[in-house]
């Protein structure tokens, strides 16, 4: 009689275990597929079940990143990055945070996640390449920007010297 109680006590719960990894699974099908939109709802399924499941938060953002919603996908690392304690998910997901982060042109923040990802995982050598390349962008993008402030000083002074003739 115990044992039928503790099968009617935890068959709730190990039917919702079933149903978030189906959905997980579900998710990964689509997004093998290409089919990101359906991933992506898939994985929202699985977090509506179970709210922690850090696979299906990592790969919502891997979904929202392939579909260019490089805001949203950002937000979603974050998310795994604040609540996991497992140290290869948070360096993947420093390294994704870092692309979705070059892909919007905002360098300084992908260099700055793609460190941390290295912080964690120092022999990682594709986010190594992706910093190297990612700090030449910012350093070219700063360089663009002195000349623009360059360029609108002169064209201050240029007026200056018209209106006094």
């Amino acid at each position: 009689m115990r044992n039928f109680i503790y099968i009617l006590f935890f068959l709730p719960v190990f039917t919702f275990a079933q149903e978030e990894k189906t959905h997980l699974q579900q998710g990964n099908a689509h997004y093998a597929k290409g089919e990101f939109v359906e991933a992506e709802n898939n994985y929202k399924k699985a977090l509506e079940i179970n709210p922690e499941y850090e696979k299906a938060e990592f790969n919502l953002g891997d979904a929202l990143y392939q579909q260019k919603k490089y805001a949203d996908a950002s937000e979603q690392y974050n998310r795994v990055i604040s609540s996991t304690d497992n140290d290869d998910l948070k360096a993947s997901s420093y390294h994704n945070l870092g692309n979705a982060m070059a892909e919007s042109e905002k360098y300084e923040e992908a260099v700055e996640a793609y460190k941390n990802s290295l912080r964690i995982n120092p022999s990682d050598q594709d986010t190594r390449q992706n910093l190297s390349m990612t700090t030449k962008m910012l350093q070219q993008q700063q360089q663009e920007k002195e000349q623009e402030k360059d360029e609108n000083k002169d064209s201050k002074e240029d007026k200056k010297d018209d209106s006094k003739k």
